[in-house]
């Protein structure tokens, strides 16, 4: 077992290498600090990992160098290989992630170095047990009181640490072949924790050293020299290095600094002399593109021209401000972009309103040509000289911004201002546009010149009133022909009636002749007045309760006389069996219809016919039908017959006389009563008139018209 002798010297060799050993740790944990400012997580956790490691391996180094007692020395030699183990695994973290690659975030790779890290952690803390790793022995040194024997198993978990250490700097090696930049410096720094591989070949010869490793050492140079005197290079190559797309790195006053290989696939006179020059004479496109709205760059490649947009953001190195421009190749996103907006400006410039853009900080930026014609100025990039404000007359871009800060749109009609000073009324339809920041931007709109429509507006108002005045003259020239035409004919009537009766022979036939005359003239004045009552609403409605089989026997009562004249049959058709026989409708417009529609019939049907009217209620609705025998009515004419003065034979041959405005007032008084009219009719066999009206309220007596006097009808 171990011994507990004591009392040993301390060396000068042994306070050099102690004193080695503190500085090391010492700059370790100070590194570490620092380490804080890396950008990136995970390669700041790896450094970090890595320095601490390294500085707790040189504690048990300092510690083997001053143990009095062989436990104690074995402790700090089986301690320090523990620790000196998982730096080995902090320097594969680092590398991994400082790389830019993920093997330090693999489920497998992770899985791995666990179970490698355990085994080999098992057989060191278990070597006093086994023996396979390495002995302590009471043998002084010039630097040390024991001297350690190392076995089989030592030399091969070395081997597999020095193989791993190895994978790790072949992973930075292939990053730095893809940086171009002042990096020397770097590479040798991180060669430095190489050195203490020299140091441990020396101790396998030299027995005063064979305890000791000099990792430590060479990490705590590491962390100096990249911490504190290649930062920028340190920070900056692995930002170069772990991105594949083309990368360009602006120091102050856009000098280039580094860049990756891919960007000289890009730029051909990229090289060593290229560095430390500004990117106006590298690279001119891409510093003009960098204030660009849209930093786009058009390239050649291949024999194709390519699209590259250029992402710039902003590194702290830790103690400069770095630029790293990136060119992201977007060709076929581009390319559709630029089709789409092609597609956009054919049609902004093909519309005829007027579409803008005005932008709070630039004015107007975007104008079509339809804009630049509505306000007359000579092309769109002269009316791009105009501030916005000038667009609107008087108080128009007030109420504008005014209605957008409130609601965010507009729409309304303003006072637009032409060049040549001119004012025209337009609509504008506005949206108000604000950036990532929640601020006004822009503003989008349409301008839509009202000029042509206010004319057509002015136009149909000045149409509207003369219709009106026609509307009035013709209602005074009726109510004049009523009174003059009237009051002659009345007489002419009770004179001729009185000659008729009075007198005999020619000239009593000739009383007859004006008497007959006479009364047909006073029916064409009464269907004139009642189908202009009818169209101008004075007609008013007053809808009550009708008995309809009483309603349409008075009706047949008056023409059995004109009938049997004509020696016609004049009968009234059954209801339906499931017909109500009374119904709420206005009894003049009722009786108006049924009249016209009964002396339409007699009047059509020769001798020895038949006529059949028929009234009922069905549901909510009131059906008048008349049918006939008679001539019928032509397909061609049964679409024209209900206009005012027509009639299915027309001209100086007509069969029949008449006006032609029964049939007129029948469809008139029909739509007034909110009811609709249909006719089947074959020529030779007769004709039925069929006549559908709603229920009206009969608990009121409003009309649906202007109130007036009630049409009077044919005597």
């Amino acid at each position: 077992m171990w011994s507990a002798d004591a009392d040993f010297g301390l060396p000068l060799g042994t306070l050099l290498y102690g004193g080695f050993f503190s500085l090391a740790g010492f700059l370790c944990l100070f590194g570490a600090w620092h380490a804080r400012y890396l950008p990136h997580r995970d390669a700041r956790y790896g450094l970090i990992a890595l320095l601490l490691t390294s500085a707790l391996w040189a504690g048990a180094q300092l510690i083997f160098l001053l143990a009095r007692t062989e436990l104690v020395a074995y402790t700090a030699y089986t301690a320090g290989l523990v620790v000196g183990f998982s730096t080995v695994w902090a320097w594969l973290y680092f590398c991994s992630s400082y790389g830019g690659y993920t093997l330090h975030r693999h489920p497998v790779g992770i899985g791995l170095g666990a179970f490698v890290f355990s085994v080999v952690t098992l057989l060191k803390i278990t070597n006093h047990q086994h023996g396979l790793y390495f002995s302590v022995e009471s043998i002084p040194t010039p630097l040390a009181p024991f001297t350690i024997s190392r076995h089989t198993v030592y030399w091969i978990t070395t081997s597999v640490s020095y193989t791993l250490v190895l994978g790790g700097f072949l992973l930075l090696a292939a990053r730095w072949a893809q940086v171009h930049g002042r990096t020397r410096a770097l590479a040798g720094l991180f060669g430095l924790t190489l050195l203490p591989v020299i140091g441990n070949a020396v101790g396998f010869a030299v027995p005063a050293l064979a305890g000791l490793y000099h990792e430590p050492l060479g990490v705590a140079a590491f962390a100096l020299g990249v911490l504190f005197f290649a930062r920028n290079a340190f920070v900056t190559v692995q930002e170069v290095g772990r991105r594949d797309e083309p990368t360009l790195v602006l120091g102050p006053n856009a000098a280039l600094r580094a860049y990756n290989t891919s960007s000289t696939a890009l730029f051909p006179n990229l090289g060593p002399e290229a560095l430390g020059r500004p990117l106006t004479q590298i690279a001119p496109d891409v510093a003009e593109a960098r204030a660009a709205l849209r930093p786009i760059i058009d390239m050649q490649k291949n024999g194709s021209l390519q699209y590259y947009r250029i992402t710039e953001s902003r590194l702290h190195t830790g103690t400069d401000l770095v630029h790293l421009l990136t060119l992201s190749n977007i060709t076929e996103r581009e390319r559709t972009f630029r089709a789409h907006e092609q597609l956009l400006h054919t049609i902004t410039e093909s519309v005829s309103d007027g579409l803008f853009q005005i932008s709070f900080e630039d004015g107007l930026v975007y104008a079509n040509r339809a804009l630049a014609s509505m306000l007359d100025y000579p092309s769109v990039e002269a009316l791009h000289s105009l501030p916005a404000t000038q667009l609107f007359a008087s108080d128009g871009a007030h109420r504008l911004h005014e209605a957008l800060h409130n609601d965010g749109t507009f729409t309304g009609e303003l006072t637009c201002q032409r060049c040549n000073g001119t004012c025209f009324t337009g609509r504008v339809s506005a949206t108000l546009v604000r950036n990532e920041q929640g601020a006004p931007a822009y503003i989008n709109g349409v301008l839509v010149d009202l000029t042509i429509q206010k004319d057509r507006e002015a136009e149909l108002h000045a149409a509207m009133e003369k219709a009106e005045a026609t509307a009035r003259l013709k209602e005074y020239m009726l109510a004049n022909m009523s009174h003059e035409i009237r009051t002659p004919l009345t007489a002419i009537l009770g004179f001729s009636d009185m000659i008729r009766s009075e007198t005999k022979g020619t000239n009593a036939e000739f009383a007859a002749r004006i008497y007959q005359s006479g009364k047909r003239l006073e029916r064409t004045l009464e269907s004139v007045l009642t189908l202009s009552a009818l169209q101008s609403g004075a007609h008013a409605l007053r809808p009550t309760s009708v008995h309809l089989p009483t309603f349409l026997d008075e009706l047949l009562g008056s023409f059995r006389a004109q009938a049997e004249r004509n020696q016609i049959t004049l009968q009234t058709a059954s209801p339906p069996s499931n017909s109500d026989h009374r119904a709420c409708i206005d009894p003049d417009g009722g009786r108006l219809i049924m009249r016209h529609l009964i002396d339409n019939a007699i009047k059509f049907t020769p001798a020895g016919g038949h006529v059949t009217a028929q009234a009922y209620r069905s549901g909510e609705q009131v059906h008048f039908v008349v049918k006939d025998d008679g001539i019928g009515i032509p397909p061609a004419s049964q679409n024209l017959i209900f206009e005012s003065f027509r009639q299915a034979s027309e001209g100086q041959n007509r069969s029949h006389e008449g006006a032609g405005l029964g049939l007129a007032i029948v469809d008139a008084c029909t739509a007034l009563m909110g009811g609709s009219v249909t006719l089947k009719s074959t020529v030779g066999e007769g004709s039925r008139f069929a006549v559908q009206l709603p229920l009206a309220d009969g608990s009121s007596a409003s009309s649906k018209s202007t109130p007036g006097a009630a049409v009077s009808e044919d005597k």
